[in-house]
Parts: C-alpha cells; structure tokens; sequence
C-alpha cells in the first residue's frame, strides 16, 4: 500500500520525513495509519502529472505553395 508519511520516522534505518511517499505490506500500513504516522495514498493521486508541450513548427514555403507572380 502506497503511504504519505504525516512524522518525521526511522524504519530499517532509513528516515523519512514528512510528505514522503513510500511503499509498505498492508499490514504494516493499516497500523502505521491508525497511529497517524501516515496516511494512505489513493491510485489517482500517486499517479505523476506528464506535463506535455506543443509542438511549434515553422511553415516554409515551398515552390507549390508559392503564389504566382507571373
């Protein structure tokens, strides 16, 4: 179960501090929640934002689009 840690905490000698997200046994999380150590991420939210960027491409103008100057 993914988890967002509320308090600073020590686990396996790692320390994680508050806003991390980790990832724990259902066991483990039911209890760390009910304690308030952390709270439960939902899918939605552990998704990550792609931000994505528009493509600009210069227009060139080529001999058949060129207009005709005869």
């Amino acid at each position: 179960m993914q988890l967002e840690i509320k308090t600073s905490i020590l686990r396996d000698g790692k320390r994680y501090e508050k806003g991390d997200k980790i990832e724990l046994p259902e066991s483990i999380a039911g209890n760390w929640i009910s304690r308030g150590y952390a709270s439960p991420i939902s899918k939605k939210q552990s998704k990550a934002k792609i931000e994505t960027k528009e493509l600009k491409v210069k227009q060139v103008e080529t001999k058949d689009d060129a207009p005709n100057k005869d």
